[in-house]
């Protein structure tokens, strides 16, 4: 099934063009996939094809959720969030906008559609410099609220560190969240987000990701890492679990099946055994007399 995604290109010609493009390069089971595209109503109007997928947005699914998701659920979604950041980077596209509203969430699975490409950026170098303030203020890098110019793959990087935070909390790590982009600014400079409760990969990767410094913010093969460690040793400590179970239910059915072996060898004789028994043990009526 597709939805048509209607877009007016006087007002918006930039974020039509944006996502045409970067949905005609990117094809990866973690992006949102675009079947074509029409220009409408003598030319006022471009519309987008896109494949339908019936999965709430991430947002939905945190908000439901009221304190947020468990590590190991938000480790998952992280963990495809990165591999589709990844491929767009690799094709030298940044997504720039990046929000828990613009991600669909199988909710089962955790795999994920990353949508809404409309301000996206496209760029030609391997470190690329660019000047644009667009996007969601929440989830802005402090250099995109500064209105400087910056590197669009670190601000995606910059926009996931508050995704894993929203995740977790249901919350934002900064508390003036609600202020002018200024405020907000002053506020990641001054205060530090509470990690308290937190796994220590969880911490590392939040500090690492949330790093106001562009130089010492993490990229995307340094947050794989520490992903796939955590997810591997999530699954290990399970299959350790799940054993621990498995012999414990066997030693209870050892025990169970000994009992009752137990109980059969002591089973006291019928009445007719005993009936049976008495009359061969007593002596008989000829040899009483003889007595």
């Amino acid at each position: 099934m597709l939805v048509a995604k209607i877009i007016d290109l006087e007002k918006y010609p930039h974020q039509y063009l944006a996502e045409l493009c970067s949905l005609t390069v990117c094809k990866h089971e973690f992006i949102i996939s675009l079947a074509g595209c029409q220009i409408l109503s003598n030319g006022t109007q471009g519309c987008l094809f896109i494949q339908h997928y019936p999965y709430p947005t991430l947002e939905d699914v945190v908000c439901e959720s009221e304190k947020g998701l468990t590590e190991r659920k938000a480790m998952v979604i992280l963990s495809n969030l990165v591999s589709g950041l990844d491929y767009i980077h690799r094709h030298r596209i940044a997504h720039h906008d990046l929000t828990p509203g613009n991600i669909l969430l199988e909710k089962k699975s955790g795999r994920v559609k990353i949508i809404d490409f409309g301000l996206s950026i496209a760029f030609e170098s391997d470190h690329p410099s660019v000047l644009h303030s667009s996007g969601t203020p929440l989830f802005m890098s402090p250099e995109v609220l500064q209105n400087s110019k910056h590197n669009p793959i670190l601000c995606d990087i910059w926009s996931l560190g508050v995704i894993l935070y929203f995740m977790l909390t249901n919350s934002f790590p900064w508390s003036n969240f609600q202020k002018s982009k200024d405020e907000l600014l002053q506020c990641i400079f001054k205060e530090k987000p509470d990690l308290s409760g937190f796994s220590e990969s969880i911490k590392t990767l939040i500090q690492g990701m949330l790093s106001s410094d562009p130089e010492e913010r993490w990229i995307l093969s340094e947050i794989q890492l520490i992903v796939t460690e955590f997810l591997e040793k999530e699954m290990e400590e399970r299959r350790e679990y799940q054993s621990k179970i498995r012999d414990t239910k066997k030693k209870k059915r050892k025990s169970l099946d000994w009992s009752k072996k137990v109980k059969k060898e002591k089973k006291p004789p019928t009445s007719q055994k005993r009936r049976k028994a008495r009359s061969t043990n007593r002596p008989s009526l000829e040899k009483r007399a003889e007595t």
